[in-house]
């Protein structure tokens, strides 16, 4: 099911192209995960937000996304714009989240 979930909506909803800047939200899930690579074998340039540095690490390092932003980071727009200076042509949004959104401490 995520692995379909990836597919048609990299493939048949998002279509990118070799060149295309995609952001993929919450790319170090299941289906981000998926999206992320699909987008890459596609030839897209591909920016994944994921809540955390070591999750960020792990979107660069160990999936080769190009870049990732901290979702949770009171910086993520500069970051965002520092990774896409050309600006983004897709987005897989994927986190039903917004930005910025920190976890409550009680």
């Amino acid at each position: 099911m995520t692995g379909l979930t990836a597919w048609i909506g990299v493939y048949d909803i998002l279509r990118p192209s070799a060149g295309d800047t995609v952001l993929v939200t919450a790319a170090g899930g299941a289906v981000g995960s998926l999206a992320a690579q699909f987008a890459k074998r596609a030839g897209a340039r591909v920016i994944g937000t994921a809540g955390g540095a070591e999750k960020c690490d792990l979107l660069t390092t160990r999936l080769g996304l190009d870049a990732a932003v901290d979702r949770r980071a009171d910086d993520w727009r500069d970051h965002l714009a520092a990774a896409a200076p050309a600006g983004i042509d897709r987005v897989f949004e994927n986190a039903g989240a917004p930005c910025s959104t920190r976890p409550s401490r009680s």
